[in-house]
């Protein structure tokens, strides 16, 4: 499944998918808040972990998960292969990248950030007990 921008040069692995409300399209008005309403809370720590990691402002995240997030960034789940024209490719926990880069020799930057390529990382998946805000704020500074 893909949530989002398909053409975002900016892709996030995840492995489980939200519930999409009927009809509903990454472009349309107050979508991330329709894709909100429809989803647990689960779901919203997710999109506001993806915001703060890619957000330009950090300060902005806010503003940025309501109005751009879902332009910049490409959502998958349940995928078999990697975006081959992303520049960035995060991969959210070890089960994900197990399964998409079962064979890469990853650069260990701390033993929660592993480089899997040039542009790949796995991070811890997307949730505040395993990826806190000073994690993201160091993730960051990779993506510099």
């Amino acid at each position: 499944m893909i949530i989002g921008n398909p053409a975002a040069k900016r892709c996030v692995y995840l492995p489980h998918s939200p519930n999409i409300p009927d009809g509903w399209q990454y472009k349309q008005q107050n979508a991330m808040e329709h894709l909100l309403e429809v989803n647990s809370n689960h779901w919203r720590k997710i999109f506001v972990i993806s915001a703060k990691i890619f957000c330009d402002d950090a300060d902005e995240w806010r503003s940025y998960l309501r109005q751009n997030l879902l332009h910049s960034v490409c959502f998958y789940t349940d995928e078999q292969q990697l975006n081959t024209t992303a520049d960035v490719i995060l991969l959210s926990g070890k089960e994900i990248a197990q399964r998409l880069l079962p064979d890469t020799n990853p650069s260990v930057l701390n033993d929660k950030i592993l480089r899997l390529g040039e542009h790949c990382w796995q991070l811890p998946y997307f949730d505040y007990r395993q990826f806190p805000n000073q994690l993201i704020a160091d993730f960051r500074q990779c993506l510099i």
